[in-house]
C-alpha cells in the first residue's frame, strides 16, 4: 500500500514538473498541454443548465460550458465580459457581422453603412457598401445599393434602389429613384421627386416634385417621360401609341374640356381645339335706310346700312364691309334697283380692294349672283359705277325698298 501511494505520489509530481500531459500517448504534441488520443470517444465540456452557468462566480475569460437548456442551448464561452455562444457555422445574428447590425429598430449591411446613426433614426433600411453612410435622425429610409442615398442625414422616406441612386439628398423626403445614379444630383433638400431609370434625373440639381422616366441623363425636354407634380404638367418626349394606331406627335392640346358634341380638330400646324360637328350658319343681308344718289360718271361704294339679319356680326353697316370669320366657299347675292334706264351701270364684287366679279346691264333692276372661295379676314365690299358722258350731275338714284346685298357661307 506504501508502495502504491509513493508511486501516486510521483505521477502528480511528474505531471507538474512536465510541460505537457498525454492521454493514450507517450508524446504529446508540443504545442498542447494536454494531448488526448481516441478512436473511438470523445471528450466531455462540463454540461449545465442557463442558470447554473450564470451563478459561476468571476469566470475566467475563455473559460467554455456546454449549455442544455434555454432558448439557443449549445457550447458557450466567456470573453471577459459576457457569455458568447458558439454557432456551428458563424454569426448567430446580424450584428456578429463586422459590417451588420440592426440598432434602433433599423436593418444596416454592408461596409462602412450608418456609421452615423443616432437613436434619433428609426426603421431604416440600408443594404450595400457606404448605403445611407452619413444617416444621423433620418426614419423610414430604404436604400439598396453601394452608395445609394448615402448622404442623407435627416431626411425622411426616401427610397433609393441603385448604384449612389439618390447620392447627393441629405434633408429631402418622400423622393423615390429607382436605377443605378438615379436622381444623384438632386439637391440636398429636394422632396417628392420620381425618378425611375438608369441615370433618369441625373441633372436636376434643384427641383422638386419631378417626375423623370429615363434611360440617360437626359432634361426635362428629351428625357422620355417628364412631369411636375405641383403644377399637373405631365410631357412625353416622344410618339405616345393607343392601341398601335393613335400617334400622338408634337401637338398642342386644348387645356379644357369641350362642349357636348364637339370634336378635336387641327388647324395644321399642331394646334388642337374643340369645334362643333356643325359648323355655325354665317350668313347676312342688308339693306339702304335712304336713297343713295350716284352722280354721272361716278364709282361709289354702295352704301347698305341696314342689317335684316347678320347671325354672326361679320358685317359693319358703317363701313359697309363684310369680314370673312373663316375660310370657305360663300354666294354673294345683290339685287340693285335704279331710277335710271338709259345709261350703262356697272355693278362689282371687290375683295381686299380688288375687283373679283363685274356686272353690268341697261335695266334699271340688276340682279347680281356669284360664288367666290374666300379666305379667314378677307374683306369683301360692293361698288357701282355710273356712265353719262353728256352730264356730271346726277344720274340715278338707288331705291331703298329693292335693293339689298346677300352673303352666305355654303362650304
Amino acid at each position: 500500500m506504501r508502495n502504491s501511494c509513493l508511486l501516486f505520489i510521483g505521477l502528480l509530481f511528474g505531471i507538474t514538473l512536465s510541460a505537457q500531459v498525454g492521454i493514450n500517448t507517450t508524446t504529446p504534441d508540443a504545442s498542447a498541454s494536454l494531448d488526448i488520443e481516441s478512436t473511438n470517444s470523445g471528450i466531455l465540456i462540463p454540461r449545465m443548465t442557463e442558470a447554473q452557468k450564470n451563478t459561476i462566480a468571476a469566470p475566467a475569460t475563455g473559460l467554455l460550458i456546454y449549455q442544455t437548456d434555454g432558448t439557443d442551448p449549445g457550447f458557450y464561452f466567456y470573453n471577459g465580459t459576457a457569455w458568447d455562444y458558439l454557432t456551428a457555422n458563424g454569426a448567430k445574428e446580424i450584428n456578429d457581422l463586422s459590417d451588420g447590425n440592426t440598432s434602433y429598430n433599423s436593418l444596416f449591411l454592408g461596409d462602412g453603412i450608418a456609421a452615423s446613426a443616432t437613436a434619433g433614426s428609426n426603421s431604416n433600411i440600408a443594404i450595400g457598401d457606404i448605403a445611407l453612410r452619413r444617416l444621423t435622425d433620418g426614419d423610414f429610409n430604404v436604400a439598396i445599393g453601394p452608395g445609394a442615398s448615402e448622404n442623407i442625414r435627416t431626411g425622411s422616406n426616401n427610397i433609393s434602389i441603385g448604384l449612389s441612386a439618390m447620392s447627393r439628398n441629405r434633408t429631402g423626403n418622400d423622393n423615390i429613384g429607382i436605377g443605378n445614379y438615379s436622381g444623384l444630383n438632386s439637391d440636398i433638400a429636394a422632396s417628392g421627386n420620381i425618378f425611375i431609370g438608369t441615370w433618369a434625373g441625373f441633372n436636376e440639381f434643384s427641383g422638386s416634385n419631378k417626375l423623370y422616366i429615363e434611360n440617360s441623363a437626359a432634361g426635362p425636354t428629351a428625357a422620355l417621360i417628364y412631369g411636375e407634380f405641383d403644377n399637373n404638367f405631365l410631357r412625353v418626349n416622344g410618339t405616345l401609341e393607343v392601341n398601335d394606331q393613335l400617334q400622338v406627335g408634337n401637338y398642342s392640346f386644348p387645356t379644357t374640356d369641350g362642349a357636348a358634341g364637339e370634336v378635336l380638330t387641327t388647324n395644321g400646324t399642331g394646334t388642337l381645339s374643340w369645334q362643333s360637328t356643325t359648323s355655325p350658319l354665317i350668313a347676312f343681308r342688308a339693306t339702304a335706310s335712304a336713297y343713295q344718289p350716284i352722280l354721272g360718271n361716278t364709282t361709289a361704294i354702295l352704301q347698305f346700312d341696314t342689317e335684316t339679319f347678320d347671325l354672326q356680326n361679320n358685317y359693319d353697316p358703317t363701313t359697309y364691309t363684310f369680314t370673312v370669320p373663316e375660310d370657305g366657299l360663300y354666294r354673294i347675292n345683290t339685287v340693285l334697283r335704279t331710277s335710271s334706264n338709259t345709261q350703262y351701270v356697272f355693278f362689282d364684287v371687290r375683295i381686299n380692294g380688288s375687283i373679283y366679279a363685274e356686272s353690268n346691264d341697261l335695266s334699271p333692276f340688276v340682279v347680281f349672283d356669284t360664288l367666290a372661295e374666300l379666305n379667314t379676314n378677307d374683306l369683301v365690299t360692293l361698288y357701282i359705277t355710273t356712265t353719262n358722258a353728256s352730264s356730271a350731275g346726277v344720274f340715278s338714284n338707288i331705291y331703298t325698298n329693292h335693293s339689298y346685298i346677300e352673303i352666305m357661307k355654303i362650304d
